[in-house]
């Protein structure tokens, strides 16, 4: 298969594009180097410099290349600065999405695996959160991902597409290799937090909290491999080019 990773040198984009390259696919890379570090891309995957939201540049990618599907992490993540800047948010996150998904519609591009968030449930309704449970978003992230899975699902009515639109709570962990792995700037992943402490780059850490129906009242967060979840959107990619029809989230 020729599958684009498109948010290539982030966290999970990067070992998604790995795992890929592992399973023998050809894998088409592409990234604007705004935030993640370019040498977390793999050496076999190819690479493009663009931003989702110049349309020539996706245009040139997909007449260049034969693109069987598009796994799209191209996204802001960080909760906390989408609420003091979340116009910053609904023009990368949405108006990015809007020009993908007209590209892909020009160039017969029809499938595509979305990075979304279970942060489209805002404050959960059951323990565990059920797919089928309301969403309501308590910030411009989980409201902007939530907005980009409607666009996917009204693009697939008018249009065509096939997609699947993956929600999860905190990747953790680093490929097996050691060659990558949790790297943000600034780092806001409570795993790598923790570790700065042996390491002798930060002096404590600091949990909140006292009243959670836990043994010691502390909050309780659920957690998948990056690996794993690297796997899911693969499978993913698979479902979409084996089904006839048919679309998830």
């Amino acid at each position: 298969m020729n599958i684009l990773v498109l948010g290539v040198v982030d966290y999970i984009g990067s070992h998604t594009a790995l795992e890929l390259v592992k399973a023998g696919h050809d894998v088409i890379v592409a990234d604007n180097l705004v935030t993640g570090f370019r040498n977390a891309v793999p050496k076999a995957a190819k690479f493009y410099h663009g931003d989702i939201r110049n349309a020539e540049f996706l245009d040139k990618l997909f007449s260049s290349e034969q693109i069987d599907a598009v796994i799209h992490f191209a996204a802001f993540s960080l909760v906390g600065e989408s609420v003091t800047n979340p116009l910053k948010y609904y023009d990368n996150n949405l108006c990015g999405t809007k020009v993908l998904l007209e590209s892909m519609v020009k160039n017969n591009v029809k499938k595509i695996v979305f990075s979304s968030t279970a942060a489209t449930y805002g404050e959960p309704e059951n323990i565990p959160i059920l797919e089928s449970d309301r969403t309501c978003p308590t910030n411009p992230y989980g409201e902007t991902k939530l907005a980009m899975e409607k666009m996917f699902k009204w693009t697939a009515e008018a249009h065509g597409l096939r997609y699947v639109s993956l929600r999860y709570f905190n990747a953790c962990g680093a490929d097996e290799s050691g060659t990558i792995g949790e790297a943000h700037n600034p780092e806001s992943h409570l795993i790598p937090l923790i570790l700065q402490v042996p390491n002798g780059k930060r002096e404590a850490i600091s949990i909140y909290g006292t009243d959670y129906d836990t043994p010691d009242g502390t909050c309780i967060r659920d957690y998948i491999h990056v690996t794993d979840l690297a796997q899911a959107h693969i499978l993913a990619v698979q479902y979409l080019l084996t089904c006839s029809n048919g679309t998830f989230h």
